[in-house]
């Protein structure tokens, strides 16, 4: 997710969340975004429903590996 967004995911504390920016290869903003750190071990995102189409594809894509 690191390599996706703005914002320090990195960096959250278990059960933070902050507003960030989805960026293409050039730095330009697809989308914003919410990404929340759990206590879990996982991150939960919310994204604009209207997006999904897009945002989706694009973190599938970067979970195996191949980012844009």
């Amino acid at each position: 997710m690191e390599s996706l967004v703005v914002g320090d995911i990195d960096g959250l504390k278990d059960n933070q969340g902050t507003l960030t920016l989805f960026t293409n290869s050039r730095g330009g903003i697809i989308d914003d975004l919410i990404v929340n750190k759990t206590n879990e071990g996982y991150l939960y995102v919310v994204s604009n429903a209207g997006c999904a189409d897009k945002d989706l594809p694009l973190m599938m894509v970067c979970h195996i590996g191949t980012c844009l």
